[in-house]
């Protein structure tokens, strides 16, 4: 068999062989790195990603909020039942969390992606950013990523709707024409800011906190350059 399949006597020892018959165990469940799997490997790239979209969009995440990222998505969930059965039977620990140890496995997994280093501020001046092409290039990366997450369709042309979201005519209309349609309205939010911020203008590297990004980026702070006093 060894000749047929052409194998190395060091690949898989027979010992090995017979203790996985013995058992009936005969699919290896290690991973790369060694030691167990975790039930949380399938949202390990629903994390990655919603990390690399935080800094994308400047608003980046520290090691501690990603790691309670983590267990915000699995709160109440049937992958929170399935850590603790995990738990049970590899660990003392049998709460529904994750911990520091997890994360730092999480991070030397996919450490070819995400890094943690100390962020970096830009200046936030509104007399400089508030120009037309500005807002004009800010909808149109906001709605391609709409379009590309599903939330939003592009419609065959513009149309004029009512403000309840019907087509009509423009003496009826309600707002301008009309370009996209939400199909997830439920998944969209709105905000708004609620004062101004101190300015932070030279404020280097936020007191040296880290923030995760995506590999060879750096994370980036908005800071507000005009005095104004916060309320």
């Amino acid at each position: 068999m060894k000749r047929k399949r052409n194998l190395d006597d060091a690949v898989v020892s027979p010992g090995t062989i017979r203790q996985r018959v013995l058992r009936d165990d005969l699919v290896v469940k290690h991973n790369q790195h060694g030691g167990h799997v975790s039930p949380l490997t399938d949202i390990e790239e629903t994390v990655i990603l919603i990390i690399i979209q935080m800094a994308r969009i400047r608003q980046c995440l520290s090691p501690s909020t990603g790691l309670a990222l983590v267990n915000s998505l699995i709160h109440g969930q049937p992958l929170q039942e399935d850590l603790i059965k995990w738990k049970t039977k590899y660990s003392s620990n049998t709460l529904g969390t994750v911990g520091q140890k997890y994360w730092r496995g999480f991070m030397k997994r996919h450490k070819h992606r995400l890094v943690s280093v100390r962020g970096q501020k830009y200046e936030l001046d509104r007399q400089n950013w508030t120009t037309y092409a500005n807002f004009k290039n800010m909808y149109y990366h906001t709605l391609e990523e709409m379009i590309n997450d599903g939330v939003a369709v592009a419609l065959p042309s513009p149309c004029w709707m009512d403000r309840y979201g019907n087509v009509t005519e423009e003496s009826d209309a309600f707002g301008c024409r009309v370009t996209h349609e939400l199909c997830h309205p439920d998944l969209c939010f709105v905000g708004d800011e609620v004062d101004g911020n101190l300015n932070m203008k030279g404020d280097g590297h936020c007191g040296g906190q880290k923030f995760l990004t995506a590999a060879g980026t750096i994370p980036y702070k908005k800071s507000l350059a005009t005095e104004k006093n916060s309320r």
